[in-house]
């Protein structure tokens, strides 16, 4: 099944980023920064909710739904997981004591981990039996646990902003707009959960056509990242 290969190859990507992560060989994006990272966590929580939106708008539409934006969004999708992992490890370098780097290390871990499942959550054969209201609360616990340990992963990230020196700036220090950042991150987040879990309430017929446009929600909420 074409859905099944593609959720695989998520997982292989992801698996790919893990291993690197884990590598001794391998040291991440040493050019990285606590403010890039944030910019891809926030990259990586609005494609879950894409990829969410794609697959429950293809339960929606059933057996002759186009599987076309699964494909993109799984891409996406795990290609940031990827970016974020990188990234992860790269400001470790900044770490003045072992264990804020451990926590770094496995935060991204957990975070990479879950999406795995999540990929794996959705193929053919654990999920042909349920019926769409079924399929769909899963695709929705999916995403909350992905964004759940990009939340954590964000926090900790947050730790290793520069606060004081050239990096201040007219609208506060680093560490206030990390902070700031964090709260657009989540409130678009918890805006696009609300219009995803809406999306699955509505009776099929409903919304089988209808497709959500996660931008709307971020487009105001965004705000620059060095």
């Amino acid at each position: 099944m074409t859905i099944d290969s593609v959720l695989q190859s998520g997982v292989q990507r992801v698996d790919d980023a893990l291993y690197e992560l884990e590598s001794p060989m391998q040291a991440g994006n040493q050019n990285s920064t606590a403010g890039y990272l944030l910019s891809q966590l926030e990259k990586a929580g609005l494609s879950a909710t894409e990829f969410a939106t794609a697959f429950n708008n293809f339960i929606a539409d059933g057996p002759n739904g186009d599987h076309s934006q699964i494909i993109k969004t799984v891409s996406i999708f795990a290609g940031a997981i990827s970016d974020v992992l990188a990234n992860a490890k790269g400001i470790t370098r900044f770490a003045t004591e072992e264990k804020k780097s451990d926590a770094i290390m496995n935060a991204a871990r957990s975070s990479a981990t879950a999406t795995a499942k999540f990929f794996n959550s959705l193929l053919s054969f654990r999920i042909d039996s349920f019926d769409p209201d079924k399929k769909t609360d899963l695709v929705l616990s999916g995403n909350h646990d992905v964004h759940q340990n990009l939340q954590k992963l964000s926090k900790l990230a947050e730790t290793f902003a520069p606060k004081s020196g050239s990096l201040t700036n007219a609208q506060g220090d680093l560490g206030d707009l990390v902070d700031r950042e964090l709260n657009n991150t989540a409130a678009a987040i918890d805006a696009a959960v609300a219009k995803l879990t809406k999306l699955a309430s509505r009776p099929r017929d409903a919304y089988s056509t209808y497709t959500l446009e996660i931008h709307e929600y971020v487009s105001m909420s965004q705000v620059g990242v060095p």
